[in-house]
């Protein structure tokens, strides 16, 4: 998948959107990243910016009540065999759901303090990906 892709239900009114992009986790920030930015600092600000500018038009800032699933791709290195086991599975191992959470509400929330419901999910996938669920009445059934 390389574009965005929407899908709104017009019985629930429920918007899905499918951001192409590999989901990713703030790092832990120190005091000297504001003057000698390390490597994984500078790799968190570009996925964020490619982020902000995929989503910009969907969400800014982001609803007050969304499910998300992150798509997270299997490694090269797995058999075919082993991608189509785990294909749509439960991702149970780093990063962890709420890095990735955090990630995704600082690059489209100034302050996420508005924000009262959602759910997240993380799961295996053959493309990486980030699944946006909202409803424009605020509320997911």
């Amino acid at each position: 998948m390389n574009s965005v892709t929407i899908e709104t239900s017009q019985t629930t009114g429920i918007t899905v959107v499918r951001l192409p992009i590999e989901p990713f986790t703030a790092p832990r920030m120190v005091r000297s990243d504001k003057w000698a930015r390390r490597s994984c600092v500078v790799s968190y600000y570009e996925s964020r910016n490619q982020l902000y500018e995929i989503g910009k038009k969907f969400f800014d800032p982001l609803p007050a009540a969304f499910d998300v699933v992150f798509h997270i791709s299997m490694p090269n290195s797995w058999s075919e065999k082993k991608k189509k086991e785990f294909d749509g599975k439960p991702h149970q191992q780093r990063p962890d759901r709420d890095n990735l959470l955090k990630a995704l509400q600082d690059t489209f929330c100034g302050d996420d303090a508005y924000i009262h419901d959602g759910r997240v999910k993380k799961v295996w996938s053959r493309i990486g990906m980030i699944e946006v669920k909202y409803s424009k009445e605020g509320e997911l059934n």
